[in-house]
């Protein structure tokens, strides 16, 4: 009896620690769900819930959550029955029936289970744009009706069924069909259930393909849906929890569900939708004829945080109402990266929108193709842009704008890097003034720093730190690149200086190592005392700071060759694909977005910087004199630089960023990193 206990017990001492290593990431999940947005990241961590359920009540009042729980229930059941369907057959047919070529088909069945989904993604996705599916219910789960495996495990199963079964039945008068539907495929419940368990979780777990192929939330499946949390400029962990666990109880109770989904499937008839469209070959001409019919123009963005959304929407909106020939559809798209994932798939297919939102390296990589619309014309056109509106831009902004010459984009929603800094804990601190150069912010970290309690600042793997060490680069008197942009420059004393002192204070305690945009909820909760980033965060961070102590913003310190900040934002640029009327309406578009009262409105709502010098003039009476915050990243224009324009500068910068937290995590000295960054960024240029 004691050492049958004393078994038992072993077990237990094994299984439980299991179970709750198991559970414990929905049992975090489900605390953050539960706590207050500044609670988020307290450390040490809460673990035990706040029951702030208000976050599950913002869920369903962000997001259209019944609706996209109805998508992915459809979508789900439509891919099991289909999967249950064609493997059943599939199966069958090459356990018990007959035919030439029937191994050498098996066989070639089975090897396509060896090919990457990844490389089906762009056939697949120009297949369903030639069928007119893209943005349907249909392009989520018809590409998926087959699966090898479960085609595999059901031709096993019918294998082990005796030859007497199929004899007796032919002598009742059976074919093929009757016998699979009443005596083989009973008998093979345990083999179908299986493949409906993990199709059911498959489908409900996709995230890839459907984000590919849908555009909007009317077909949209929870698992795309949740992205809505995460910002260009931030992300909400608590609401992304709340969804999360939501999303995730179903797989947690998914016998039921499956039964719930296949019964709403079949009471479901035609659910379905398309998305059609093509674009005509591209005119040029040297003057814009008037606009004598309507045209549409879709305009592809990622403003989708904060106040970006409602403010597009509205001036969107506005102009629309302007004018009677141009009607503007806005599609957003959670961040740049999906952004630019579905413009890149959208070019392959031959469908690109109209118009988007478009950083330089992507002009470089779009216009190998000749994809982009030359803007010269409708700049140069009698009702294009005068001499005093190309003057009223800022000239940086505008040059910008220009690939070998030639404008193929202009300004839309610009930024640079900012210092937020806590003016209270400054003052407690006994530092009367923001640090001017990095040696001083160093210093001021150093003082902020209460071991245990809080850190002086922060260095983040996804706040834009790569683009804060490359204008310190310059700082310190260094380049990217030469120039022909053929060749990395940056791993030179200049950068290995650069990058050292964020290490040092890493190293000594003094900034917190983190990976996302937790420095703006740090700052928020005070575990942080400044930060550098984007002023377009500034909305972002106020949130998070919810008035508990002065927030203030400075110019970016300075390194020992002077100032530097680099420009953060996107450009607007127009597709050739469009007709010259779309093109003429998408500038139009343009000129009205970016005209001196529209931009100091969407600097005003959003922190964006404006883009016409008159209207920063205009906003200096009242706007900036109570919110000098936002005036500081305009004042730093003279020492804004950009990014090198080259196609593959984002695969290049992810090769730096990676090297950076390396650095400064200590597992590489400076030069080390730098150097296998520079290696990286070689072959990258090499090959792009």
């Amino acid at each position: 009896m004691t050492r049958r206990l004393a078994g038992l017990g072993l077990r237990y001492l094994l299984a439980v620690p299991l179970a709750a290593a198991f559970l414990f990431p929905f049992y975090w999940m489900l605390v953050l769900s539960l706590n207050r947005p500044d609670a988020i990241l307290e450390f040490p961590p809460r673990l035990w819930p706040q029951w702030q359920i208000q976050n599950y009540v913002e869920v369903w009042r962000f997001v259209n959550w019944p609706g996209l729980f109805a998508n992915t229930v459809l979508t789900t059941a439509g891919r099991v029955l289909l999967v249950l369907v064609t493997s059943t057959l599939a199966g069958y047919a090459f356990a018990s029936m007959r035919f030439v070529g029937r191994a050498a088909a098996f066989g070639l069945v089975l090897a396509v289970y060896m090919v990457p989904t990844e490389v089906t993604l762009v056939p697949n996705y120009i297949t369903l744009s030639h069928l007119g599916w893209l943005d349907s219910y249909q392009a989520q789960f018809v590409p998926l009706a087959a699966s090898v495996f479960g085609i595999f495990l059901m031709r096993q199963y019918f294998l082990t069924l005796p030859k007497d079964l199929w004899e007796a039945a032919q002598l009742d008068g059976c074919g093929h069909l009757r016998y699979l539907w009443s005596i083989a495929a009973p008998l093979a419940r345990p083999a179908l259930v299986t493949i409906a368990l993990l199709q059911f979780i498959e489908g409900w777990n996709a995230f890839l393909w459907p984000l590919i192929v849908t555009s909007t939330d009317r077909v949209r499946p929870l698992q795309v849906g949740l992205a809505a949390f995460s910002f260009t400029d931030s992300t909400r962990p608590e609401l992304l929890a709340a969804g999360a666990f939501m999303t995730t109880l179903p797989i947690l109770r998914r016998r039921r569900m499956l039964t719930a989904a296949l019964a709403l499937l079949l009471g479901a008839a035609a659910c379905g939708g398309s998305s059609g469209g093509g674009g005509t070959a591209t005119g040029t001409a040297g003057q814009l004829p008037a606009l004598n019919h309507h045209v549409t123009v879709s305009f592809w963005h990622a403003m989708a945080g904060g106040t970006q959304k409602p403010t597009l929407e509205a001036i969107t909106k506005a102009f629309n109402e302007s004018q009677p020939n141009v009607t503007v559809n806005l599609q957003v798209y959670p961040d740049y990266a999906t952004l630019l994932q579905k413009t890149l798939a959208a070019l392959a297919a031959g469908t690109p929108p109209d118009m988007a939102q478009c950083y330089e390296n992507w002009a470089a990589k779009f216009n190998q193709s000749k994809a982009l619309a030359d803007l010269t014309p409708y700049v140069n056109a009698k009702d294009g842009m005068t001499a005093a509106d190309l003057k009223d831009y800022w000239p940086i902004m505008l040059n910008d704008g220009k690939l070998s010459g030639t404008y193929y984009m202009w300004p839309f929603n610009k930024s640079d890097a900012v210092l937020f800094y806590n003016a209270d804990m400054f003052r407690a601190a006994g530092i009367d003034h923001p640090p001017a150069t990095w040696d001083e912010f160093a210093a001021d970290a150093k003082k902020l720093t209460i071991p245990g309690q809080r850190w002086g600042t922060d260095f983040s793997l996804a706040g834009g730190y790569e683009n804060v060490w490359e204008a310190m680069n310059t700082e310190f008197g260094g380049s990217l690149l030469n120039k022909d942009q053929t060749k990395s420059t940056f791993s030179a004393a200049p950068g290995q200086q650069a990058i050292q002192v964020f290490a040092d204070l890493v190293k000594g305690g003094y900034a917190h190592r983190v990976q996302g945009f937790e420095d703006e909820n740090d700052l928020g909760s005070q575990h942080i005392g400044m930060m550098v980033n984007t002023i377009a965060g500034y909305s972002f961070v106020s949130t998070a700071v919810g008035g508990k102590f002065a927030l203030k913003t400075a110019p970016v310190p300075a390194g020992p060759r002077g100032s530097a900040v680099e420009m953060y934002g996107t450009n607007a640029c127009v597709f050739s694909k469009a007709s010259r009327d779309v093109q003429q309406g998408a500038f139009q578009f343009i000129k009205y977005f970016t005209n001196a009262g529209n931009t100091a409105q969407w600097s005003q709502q959003t922190g964006y910087m404006p883009v016409r010098q008159s209207a920063f003039k205009s906003l200096q009476t009242s706007f900036y004199p109570q919110n000098p915050n936002l005036k500081v990243a305009v004042d730093q224009l003279p020492h804004a630089m950009f990014a090198p324009s080259v196609s593959v500068w984002d695969q290049c910068q992810t090769a730096i960023l990676t090297e950076l937290g390396n650095i400064v995590d200590g597992r590489k000295s400076a030069k080390q990193g730098l150097d296998d960054a520079a290696r990286k960024v070689d072959d990258l240029l090499a090959t792009g």
